[in-house]
């Protein structure tokens, strides 16, 4: 990493830090900018072990550890057994750059997709000890892990601190693990800090002139009015809506998880764990910012059965299809949720989000309500067939159609009876008549003979739709 590029995140960036970690960074930082020589390891350390690739290295299906190294083919994990989980340690203050050979998030997300791409690896776990660092390249960084999650599982781990941008790195993993009720998470908050050295420069007989071009009548101006103690500016226009983009990020990674709490206290008012505040890891389950207490072995562990469950595989691939895209927060909010906690409000909301995003033919059911119709299935096993139904059905709908038809053809009948059988007028519908007014009807006995009108009659009702009863 240039000099000039880490002074200047150290000078003027905004930073993502727990305040203790950035007190105890603040003698070296000064001395760096002295221009003195400065060493972020073990001076003692070996050229090989301050090698950036001396950050990551595999565990076999087998239990046994493989040193990454960069192969004659560029493939980082050439060496690594199929079904090994890559290791990458996150120490110490995070840059976007690579410095003095610790790991910088570029050269990070680079290893994640090398990860990714190779067909040896089958999880990564991040190992994180670290109070955070800068905002430049840490929501990239994040980005990237969740992208590889939505095809390899990626775990977190923390044995020590996790806070700040390495809580922002650590929520877009699936699963976040602490090693000991001791270890320290959150920080949860986006903070600038920088010094004001005028007076110091008075001292030494230096005076600092700085012009601003007519049209640039805001350059810099939210960091000159900082330094006179006007601190509006600069909150209103870089430290809260990069805040709120942190905030965002994490309710989304922890969606489902999460558990927000309004503290009023006169005229503040917090939501916690949102504020800024750290939490031990029991706490910080409760409130969940992590998942579990456990061993890095233990999470080797978890991380192997996880990748070669056939059962977890095939589901994985399914949520892999779909989150891929990046638009199932909900969906991907269910990973490592406890079995019989995921809630049918859980399941409709990402239904919802599957409709929004046009996916055809994919729908979302609870096991619960998966079993109920199985079961329901299986008591009408044998009963009723598929065609059969479908046989029942039309003849149904046949029989509605026809009988609204008959209806409207008795009801018409009815009508003309009535008509017809009504009060007599000036000539007689009724009675006994001869010769050609009479009309023989066959249906009664041959010797009995009716008037046109009582024929007529007699007709509709021969011709009248019987009804079923």
């Amino acid at each position: 990493m240039k000099i000039n590029r880490l002074a200047s995140v150290i000078m003027r960036g905004t930073l993502l830090m727990d305040p203790r970690f950035a007190v105890g960074m603040m003698p070296m930082a000064a001395r760096f900018l002295n221009g003195e020589k400065v060493s972020f390891f073990d001076d003692d350390a070996s050229d090989e072990a301050k090698d950036p690739i001396a950050n990551t290295y595999c565990i076999s299906p087998e239990g046994n550890l493989v040193a990454s190294k960069r192969s004659d083919s560029g493939n980082l994990y050439q060496d690594a057994p199929v079904g090994s989980i890559m290791i990458i340690n996150i120490e110490g203050t995070i840059f976007k750059d690579d410095y003095c050979g610790a790991p910088g998030t570029d050269t990070m997300s680079q290893w994640v997709k090398e990860a990714v791409y190779s067909d040896n690896i089958a999880a990564v776990i991040l190992k994180i000890n670290s109070g955070g660092g800068s905002v430049e390249g840490t929501g990239e960084f994040a980005q990237t892990v969740k992208w590889a999650d939505a095809i390899k599982p990626m775990i977190a781990f923390t044995d020590g601190l996790c806070a700040s941008a390495a809580y922002w790195i650590a929520s877009a993993c699936r699963m976040i693990f602490a090693s000991y009720l001791t270890v320290e998470i959150g920080s949860i908050g986006t903070a600038i800090k920088f010094i004001d050295n005028r007076e110091a420069m008075k001292m030494y007989g230096y005076k600092e002139i700085y012009i601003n071009a007519d049209p640039s009548v805001d350059k810099n101006q939210d960091y000159y009015k900082a330094l006179d103690g006007d601190y509006g500016p600069i909150k209103v226009q870089i430290l809260n809506p990069t805040n709120d983009v942190f905030l965002l990020v994490v309710r989304e990674n922890r969606d489902g998880r999460l558990v927000e709490t309004s503290v009023k206290e006169g005229d503040i008012t917090r939501i916690e764990p949102l504020s800024g505040k750290v939490y031990l890891a029991k706490k910080a389950i409760e409130i969940g910012l992590i998942d579990e207490i456990s061993d890095f072995d233990s999470v080797c562990q978890y991380t192997m059965d996880l990748v070669q469950a056939p059962s977890t595989s095939k589901s994985q691939k399914t949520i892999n299809m779909l989150n891929v895209f990046g638009k199932f927060s909900k969906l991907n909010a269910l990973a490592g949720k406890a079995a019989g906690s995921v809630t049918a409000a859980d399941v409709e909301g990402i239904n919802e989000q599957i409709a929004a995003a046009n996916v055809p033919d994919v729908t979302l059911v609870l096991d619960s309500e998966l079993q109920g119709l199985q079961e329901k299935a299986a008591a009408t096993e044998g009963s009723v067939s598929a065609a059969d139904h479908k046989i029942a059905t039309d003849k149904i709908t046949k029989l509605e159609a026809d009988l609204k038809i008959e209806k409207t053809a008795k009801e018409a009948a009815e009508q003309k009876v009535a008509d017809l059988s009504g009060e007599p007028a000036d000539e007689p519908t009724g009675g006994k008549k001869t010769g050609s007014d009479t009309i023989p009807c066959t249906s009664i006995e041959e010797d009995i003979f009716y008037s046109e009108a009582d024929a007529e009659f007699a007709q509709i009702l021969a011709n009248q739709v019987q009804l079923p009863k």
